[in-house]
């Protein structure tokens, strides 16, 4: 009985000391000793997921920002109206000072979305094209198996009142013609310059012959009767 004593009053003993070696911080001081890399000191700065800090010692804004285009994006038309938009976006990054690293992402990321955007209206215009051309096609005045002579129609009015100017409006936009709207195909246009050349081609067959000046000369009588007031004086 005395031996249980003894070795209960030990074990109390060791109990003590553990408890008193981790209230004082001896105990965590030796388990940190023991996991601490082989040949290592005190414990290495290291990156929180929050933090600003880039990892490579360069934060904040350069002095001055480098755009290099990737090779998905190519060579940029640097424009003046390009350059412009830099200059000014360059100006807002440094206000927020992005890292050249933040403000490389950010202009990618912007050039794409840019491209992805035209993209979309090229094909959503290509689309609305095709579509008035089927409307054509299928319009029971304009289409059938008349469609070949109805347009053929439809451009001889374009041809005897429709300007250089009118014609680049209605044929689609390009580099060559970049202020056309491509409503060439739409079937009510069609429809107007379809009745527009029917009216030249009877004006044609009550003058006679070959329908050629003197057709022209009454059709644009006709419709500008001012123009030619001085002749019939």
């Amino acid at each position: 009985m005395a031996e249980e004593i003894e070795a209960t009053e030990e074990a109390t003993e060791e109990v003590a000391e553990v408890t008193e070696e981790v209230t004082t911080g001896e105990a965590t001081e030796e388990i940190t000793d023991d996991v601490k890399p082989e040949g290592e000191g005190d414990v290495k700065d290291t990156k929180t997921l929050l933090s600003d800090d880039e990892g490579d010692g360069a934060g904040g804004a350069p002095d001055k920002y480098e755009y290099v285009s990737p090779k998905d994006i190519g060579e940029i038309d640097m424009t003046p109206e390009v350059q412009a938009q830099f200059d000014n976006f360059n100006e807002r990054a440094k206000d927020a000072d992005l890292t050249q690293d933040q403000y490389q992402k950010l202009v990618d990321g912007e050039i794409r979305r840019g491209r992805a955007a035209v993209d979309d209206m090229v094909v959503g215009y290509q689309q609305r094209v095709d579509g008035w051309a089927d409307q054509t096609k299928a319009d029971k005045e304009l289409g059938g198996e008349e469609l070949a002579e109805n347009l053929s129609t439809a451009k001889l009015g374009m041809d005897t009142f429709g300007t250089p100017a009118l014609k680049a409006l209605l044929d689609k936009p390009s580099e060559q013609n970049p202020d056309g709207l491509g409503i060439g195909n739409h079937p009510e246009i069609i429809r107007l310059l379809h009745r527009a050349g029917l009216q030249v081609k009877e004006d044609g067959d009550l003058v006679g012959g070959d329908g050629g000046k003197a057709e022209n000369d009454a059709s644009l009588r006709r419709m500008y009767p001012s123009m030619f007031k001085d002749e019939a004086a």
